[in-house]
């Protein structure tokens, strides 16, 4: 039992050596384009608990150069930043940019966003009853009256 549990190790052990051999792009973070409008205190909300997949403002820990995390990393880097981009405004249309306060609102408010593997690695990252207090304002500023702001 012992020789199967020593070469189960050197198996594991070799298998993580040769995966750090597997091509990935290296993490990086373009250049800012146009940032999506934000008050100070909801942009600093969003930079603490969404910034990291949704912009080019990532903060790539040292595991993310580490296969296998570096690959699911990258990989809800480019979902995340593909999804929402605070960095690329620009990109969105008028209609979009009129639209996505509701859909940051909602995935916030169901608790989808950040999710909750993201929450273990980054406690800091979960929105306080005072952050909800905070963007629940921000949202209503920009609803414009089109529906009502329900809270948790």
């Amino acid at each position: 039992m012992r020789r199967f549990t020593f070469n189960l190790l050197a198996v594991l052990i070799a298998a993580f050596a040769l995966i750090q051999l597997v091509p990935i792009d290296p993490p990086e973070n373009p250049p800012l384009e146009t940032e999506m409008p934000l008050p100070a205190e909801v942009r600093t909300l969003f930079l603490r608990s969404c910034y990291d997949c949704h912009s080019f403002e990532t903060e790539w820990p040292w595991y993310s150069k580490v296969a296998p995390a570096s690959w699911l990393i990258k990989r809800e880097v480019d979902e995340g930043r593909a999804a929402l981009n605070f960095s690329a405004w620009n990109r969105f249309t008028a209609q979009e940019q009129q639209e996505l306060p509701d859909k940051i609102w909602d995935v916030v408010l169901s608790g989808k966003m950040p999710p909750a593997y993201y929450l273990l690695l980054k406690r800091d990252a979960k929105f306080s009853g005072r952050d909800m207090g905070i963007l629940r304002a921000w949202y209503a500023d920009n609803d414009s009256g089109r529906r009502s702001v329900s809270a948790p």
